[in-house]
This record gives structure tokens, C-alpha cells and sequence, in this order.
């Protein structure tokens, strides 16, 4: 094997990684991917550049499915107990969640409604809407709130994606239970991957007609593609070789694609390798980038209805995306911060109540994958 060429489990020893400053990144595209519509301008740059297969957002999504299915499995096959994962997983996705609820419904919400301040407290939906903290199904209207907005109606439309991360954190933890990270079981593992991408190129429509709590299946399935690759990543990591040239190889398939059709599906297979082999680059390392705080999970959160709100303050018109763009991160920035240091970082520290001596070796992977 080439000095250049490395197996994926022998990187994956060291502690340090990308995986914070990629996630990170990846949040901030789909906050500049959605300040298209949300100001006004529907000709989103990325999705031009590749013939309108994806906007920015949609790839930057699937990035964060990768990792997700990569990290989430590292961290099951790491713990001993299945209760602590998840009760880690409950610790990272809904203290922060619930308060952006609240703070969608209570602060903004009654802020910018048409209605009067009265008519909107009293108003059945408004408490509708915080059933979004539970997930199942999410909730995407306040009453009179941006109903005037040039994107109309909907204030956390980032959202969406949430009860399908939960639901692939059920997949793991039955395929961890079953022993399928294993070397002999993990070809099901791979089987599956197969299926599920066979049914994205040839059938990618079979499921859009089945809805469950709020879960399209048609989504699930298209989701599901790049989460079972990040499991794929972690299954065979013992198998997988980090290359310059397959890295660059894998790039140029996908540029390709921009024009042959096909990218989302040979994102799935390329787009994975990339992002995990990135993650572990021995050549760009970016590991400081959450000295000051995990900002990920705030800035996706946040997002949406701060841009919004943006929106509305400049009249709720058309606008200059890239001014919107740069007015809604340095709000969101701020969301972020004190989402983190106030509620994410104080319930993350409860993870101690399920640590144990015989675990707490591993609990550096944990707090990468939260």
C-alpha cells in the first residue's frame, strides 16, 4: 500500500477529525441554499450549476445523513448499553429542539402574527404547532405568522428532516442489536444499501404515496440511501482505503454527473467516501473549529425562522440574497451560541448519569457524533 494510501480503521485511531467543521459547514449551506426562496429568488445558484438535480440545501442534507450513519453506529458499536445510547440520543436532539419550538412560537410568533396578540395566544394551531417537539408528526404554520412573506406560511421548514434522523437512530440500534457491525453479518448491511439504492434509480417514486405520522416513505427511502453509506463507511472500515487519487477520482464522477444526471445516487456511493475520507485527512486538518462550542445543531435549528424573520423586517419582499444571507448567519451565529452554552451543552453534560468506567474511553466518539 502506498505511504499516500491508509485503511480507514488505522485513521480512525487518532482522536482528532473534520467531522465538526464539516457538519458545521454543511449547516451554513443550507442556511445560504434556503436564503433563495426565503428572499425572493428561486434560481438557487447550486442547483443551476447541476441542472436543477439539487439545490445546495439538498446535498448539504445528505452530507449530514453520511455522517449521522457513520458517527451513530461508531457510538452504538462503542457503548455496551442500549439504554445509554438512547438516552444519549434523547439528550442531543430534543432539549435544543423543544426550545427552538418555544422560541419560534413565543418569541417570533408573537412578534410578527397579523393577529392580534390575544387572538394568537388563545388560538388552538399555536399550541398545535409545539407538538413539533415531539417529532411525529412536524408542524410547519403559526397563525398570521409570515403569512405575508414572500415565502409564505411556513417557519421551520428545516425541520422535515428530524423525525427521519430519529427513525434511521431506530434502524441502528436494531442492526447493532442483531449484530450486523459484525464482519460475518455486516454483508446484510451491504444488501440493504443495494436495495435501497436500486430502488432510488429505478424506482425512485414506488413509495410517495405513503405518509406515516408525517413520514414520507418516499422520503425515507431517499434519506435512508445516504445513511445506510455511512454505515457502509463504518461496517468496512477495516476494507476501506483512504486515496488522494480515489478521493479525486470520486470528485471528478461527480462533477459529472452534474450534467449526466445522476447525482443524487452517485453522491450516495462517492459523495460518502469523500466526506469520511475528508473527515480523517491527514493533509487538511480543520479540528479547532468548535473551540468555542458545538454550533451545528443551533444553526440548523434557528435557521429557518430567523430568515424568516429577516424577510419580514425588510417588508416581507424580494431582497438581495446575499445580504439576507449574511443578516440571517450573524443572527443565527448568536442563536447558536447561546442554544449551545444555555441548553445543549448543560443537558449533554447528563450523559455522565449512564457513564461508566469500562465506557468512558469511548466517549470521545459520543460527543463527536451528538
Amino acid at each position: 500500500m502506498s505511504q499516500k494510501s491508509e485503511l480507514l480503521e488505522k485513521r480512525m485511531i487518532a482522536k482528532e477529525n473534520n467531522f465538526d467543521f464539516i457538519r458545521l459547514a454543511a449547516a451554513v449551506m443550507v442556511l445560504l441554499s434556503h436564503s433563495y426562496p426565503i428572499s425572493g429568488n428561486p434560481n438557487e445558484f447550486f442547483g443551476e450549476i447541476t441542472n436543477g438535480q439539487w439545490p445546495l440545501g439538498g446535498l448539504s442534507v445528505a452530507v449530514f445523513f453520511v455522517i449521522s450513519g457513520f458517527l451513530i453506529s461508531m457510538s452504538l458499536n462503542k457503548t455496551k448499553s442500549k439504554l445509554r445510547f438512547i438516552f444519549n440520543r434523547i439528550l442531543r436532539v430534543f432539549p435544543g429542539l423543544i426550545c427552538a419550538v418555544l422560541f419560534s412560537t413565543f418569541v417570533i410568533g408573537a412578534v410578527v402574527t397579523n393577529n392580534t396578540l390575544r387572538e394568537y395566544l388563545t388560538n388552538p394551531q399555536t399550541y398545535v404547532y409545539l407538538k413539533s417537539s415531539f417529532l411525529f408528526p412536524i408542524y410547519f404554520e403559526l397563525p398570521g405568522v409570515f403569512t405575508d412573506n414572500i415565502y409564505p406560511g411556513s417557519v421551520n421548514g428545516s425541520l422535515w428532516t428530524l423525525p427521519y434522523e430519529v427513525l434511521f437512530y431506530a434502524l441502528v440500534l436494531i442492526i447493532g442489536s442483531i449484530g450486523c457491525f459484525s464482519h460475518k453479518a455486516r454483508e446484510s448491511v451491504f444488501l440493504l444499501f443495494v436495495l435501497v439504492l436500486y430502488l432510488n434509480i429505478f424506482s425512485p417514486h414506488i413509495f410517495d404515496n405513503y405518509n406515516f405520522y408525517g413520514i414520507s416513505m418516499g422520503s425515507a427511502n431517499y434519506l435512508l440511501g445516504y445513511f445506510l453509506a455511512g454505515i457502509i463507511m463504518y461496517c468496512y472500515r477495516d476494507k476501506i482505503i483512504i486515496s488522494r487519487k480515489l478521493m479525486l477520482c470520486s470528485f471528478i464522477v461527480i462533477l459529472i454527473s452534474f450534467k449526466l444526471g445522476g447525482l443524487k445516487e452517485t453522491f450516495m456511493i462517492f459523495g460518502s467516501y469523500l466526506i469520511i475520507c475528508f473527515a480523517y485527512s491527514q493533509k487538511i486538518k480543520i479540528y479547532k473549529i468548535n473551540k468555542y462550542g458545538d454550533f451545528t445543531y443551533g444553526m440548523y435549528i434557528y435557521a429557518f425562522p430567523v430568515q424568516q424573520f429577516v424577510t419580514w423586517i425588510f417588508g416581507g419582499g424580494k431582497m438581495n440574497t446575499f445580504l439576507h444571507f449574511s443578516v440571517s448567519f450573524i443572527i443565527c451565529l448568536a442563536c447558536s451560541y447561546l442554544s449551545w452554552h444555555l441548553v445543549e451543552k448543560k443537558f449533554l453534560s447528563l450523559k455522565s448519569l449512564y457513564k461508566n468506567k469500562r465506557e468512558s474511553e469511548h466517549e470521545q466518539f459520543e460527543v463527536v457524533s451528538s
